[in-house]
């Protein structure tokens, strides 16, 4: 498994030290994609005052068997990961971007991004993180007030779920991501001068928390990060696989512009690498995993509530690719893969358990992985076809 993070600064608009939640398609773009694994770039700011240290929480759909960055100390699993930063790469100054490049690797089913939170490090000068270990750390608030305190609660808002919070000087409740931490009998009073310093430990088995905000009683002692959520919008909705052969299939997609344009581009990702894409309605650009469809100059006038059906036909030689991306003239209409209903959605789709090696006219060679559970002494293959076969051979296997 692997991930590799890069960061590369720049200059953009001045962002709120804490955004009001948006959709993560406006800062996460998906780069390329391959079997167990996608690539993807963040933009992380602009702020608009300097910052030391930052840390990035990143929740999926699905389990995520491992990231990992030369930049970054990371900690998480399955579906929630933290990202943060070294002693060498923690500033971000004001006015700049970070764009963070990483890949994620998975096993089973495809992770989409859900939520990604950037924390700002407001808290970092109100609270002190004293001593770590694994699935712990310590930490430590100074509270101090301008006149007499009788009774104190702490409430604290975190990145991502705790699982307890211990204090000998506290009652404790909570869950989740919002706890309080409340005064003994013996230790409610603070007098204007003096103050309290408050420790207690935070443990957790996933994600590494942080501390997004902190109340002392009325008053706010800290509030910073910024947020966004990713609606997950299934690309099986979007396009309809029209016909199948060993190799390639044959799609649909129906543009509907919201107001009239008088051009169109399509921006298309496949889960998996493909050899070509052809239309005769469109100009064809781009290698592997991602291809872009324009507009040619008959058909690139389309009227507010038309809509054109574009075809369209993907070759393939290796693993059958399905659509995890579709953006049409930059609009993102959908962002997470789906195989597009078929003439016939009841049969099984066997791309997983078979390649297609070669192919040249109406003959194809392909393979078959047997992996048995345990030790057999024969096996049997039985193979059916969506259409008559005018022979079958092969060297490793007698054929009826």
């Amino acid at each position: 498994m692997r991930v590799y993070l890069a960061l590369v600064l720049g200059s953009l608009f001045c962002a709120q030290a804490r955004a009001q939640d948006g959709e993560c398609t406006d800062i996460l773009d998906i780069e390329s994609e391959g079997q167990g694994h996608w690539q993807g770039v963040l933009q992380l700011g602009p702020y608009e005052d300097d910052m030391s240290g930052w840390t990035v929480v990143i929740s999926f759909t699905e389990d995520v068997d491992w990231i990992e960055s030369a930049m970054a100390d990371v900690t998480g699993s399955g579906r929630s990961w933290t990202l943060t930063s070294k002693e060498w790469d923690s500033d971000i100054e004001a006015g700049s971007v970070i764009h963070l490049k990483f890949i994620v690797d998975y096993s089973g089913a495809r992770p989409d991004v859900t939520s990604i939170f950037f924390d700002t490090g407001a808290c970092s000068e109100v609270l002190t993180v004293t001593s770590e270990s694994t699935g712990s750390w310590n930490g430590e608030l100074v509270l101090s007030t301008t006149e007499p305190v009788s009774g104190r609660t702490v409430a604290l808002e975190f990145s991502s779920p705790v699982d307890r919070i211990e204090s000998i000087m506290s009652n404790v409740n909570g869950s989740g991501t919002s706890w309080t931490l409340s005064n003994k009998d013996w230790d409610g009073d603070i007098a204007v001068g003096d103050h309290v310093t408050l420790k207690f430990i935070v443990d957790y088995t996933g994600s590494k928390p942080s501390v997004l905000s902190v109340q002392f009683n009325e008053a706010t002692l800290c509030m910073g990060g910024s947020s966004c959520n990713n609606p997950i919008h299934d690309c099986s909705e979007n396009y309809i696989v029209e016909d199948e052969k060993p190799g390639q299939w044959q799609g649909l997609i129906n543009l509907s512009p919201e107001e009239d344009i008088s051009s169109w581009s399509l921006e298309i990702s496949f889960d998996n690498t493909v050899d070509i894409v052809s239309s005769p309605m469109a100009d064809v650009s781009g290698s592997g995993n991602d291809w872009t469809l324009s507009s040619v100059e008959w058909d690139g006038d389309i009227n507010a509530g038309d809509s054109v059906k574009l075809r369209f036909i993907v070759q393939y030689g290796g693993q059958k690719p399905v659509i995890t991306s579709i953006k049409f003239n930059g609009d993102s209409l959908c962002n997470t893969g789906g195989g597009g209903p078929g003439p016939n959605p009841s049969n099984p789709d066997c791309s997983g358990s078979m390649t297609i090696d070669s192919q040249q006219g109406n003959l194809f060679t392909a393979s078959i992985y047997l992996s048995p559970a345990t030790t057999i002494t024969s096996w049997m293959v039985a193979l059916s076809f969506d259409g008559p076969l005018s022979s079958l051979t092969t060297p490793s296997a007698d054929i009826s």
